[in-house]
């Protein structure tokens, strides 16, 4: 499906393994047409078939009426199911943000293959950016009825970086979203008003968006690139255009292809390829004007109460 294609590919130039990077405003969409039914049980797939996996094969796909999964462990979906909601953008926890579990959901793998049911699908392949809202909710109602999952919320001070303006300030204050203007899809190719769309080379990360600083933090707490969650304390309170363009450290860039085409041995992964391209760290200081420096603060974390190991289906 062309919807699904796009998404793959911004994933990709976004440096997001098997992660989601959509605009919050399909889930506030979405709140918005369920809150005439406050106490109505959260969305949940129609058929869930849950198996161990034995093929080692990581895949991770889409669609408006399907959510399949291969080679996943329980504290994946777990990440996926309560991630940050914090801003436009939602991605899966961090490790450090989930406590507790017994050691299975670390070293047990699965493969899911979910159904949407039709009505709520044809909505998603009309308004594709809606998907994730309702699919992170599905996800937690999946963990809560296969898993027998329950959580409970804290926040902990954890190792954190804080987004600060670098020495020579930011370089993007002229590029201010202004009244009337509206944010690109993120799911259509990227041309705002000002500025260029993002093509991203092979092995590099590439982004042009409007955003706040909060949800840059957010983004940058996502990405793999990232060992701490990041938190904004530039000071700006406006929407700026953005691009950044990096190049991937975490893993060889022809993984990619591999992994998306469900061809990668876990066991013979490609080798790092030698860097010649700037850091997300070096990118940030020199193309937006921005720098990150080591802090601690409150970060939100997930605590695992109870957990049960899935039934073959």
């Amino acid at each position: 499906m062309a919807a699904t294609d796009q998404l793959t590919r911004w994933m990709r130039a976004a440096s997001i393994a098997a992660a989601l990077l959509l605009g919050l405003a399909g889930g506030a969409q979405f709140r918005a047409q369920t809150a005439s039914a406050p106490d109505a049980p959260p969305p949940s797939f129609e058929v869930v078939s849950i198996k161990p996996d034995r093929s080692g094969m990581i895949s991770t796909k889409y669609s408006p009426n399907r959510y399949t999964v291969t080679y996943k462990n329980a504290k994946f979906f777990i990440k996926m199911a309560y991630g940050s909601s914090a801003s436009r953008f939602t991605f899966p926890l961090r490790d450090d943000q989930v406590e507790g579990g017994p050691g299975w959901i670390n070293s047990k793998y699965y493969d899911v293959d979910a159904k949407i049911e039709d009505g709520m699908a044809e909505q998603f392949r009309q308004h594709p950016e809606q998907l994730w809202g309702p699919l992170r909710l599905m996800i937690r109602s999946m963990l809560a009825d296969r898993f027998k999952l329950q959580v409970s919320h804290t926040t902990r001070e954890l190792p954190a970086y804080a987004l600060v303006a670098a020495k020579d300030g930011p370089k993007f204050l002229d590029q201010k979203m202004m009244p009337g203007d509206s944010y690109p899809s993120l799911l259509t190719p990227n041309q705002p008003a000002r500025g260029k769309p993002c093509v991203p080379k092979l092995g590099w990360a590439c982004l042009a968006n409007y955003m706040s600083m909060s949800d840059l933090a957010v983004l940058l707490s996502g990405l793999p690139e990232m060992s701490r969650p990041v938190m904004d304390q530039t000071g700006l309170k406006d929407t700026y255009f953005l691009k950044l363009e990096y190049e991937h450290t975490h893993r060889a860039a022809p993984m990619f292809d591999a992994q998306d085409a469900g061809k990668v041995d876990i066991a013979n992964l490609p080798p790092p390829t030698e860097q010649t391209g700037p850091s997300l760290v070096q990118a940030l200081e020199k193309q937006l004007g921005l720098k990150l420096e080591p802090t601690k603060g409150p970060v939100g974390v997930i605590v695992i109460e109870h957990i049960e190991q899935p039934t073959e289906n």
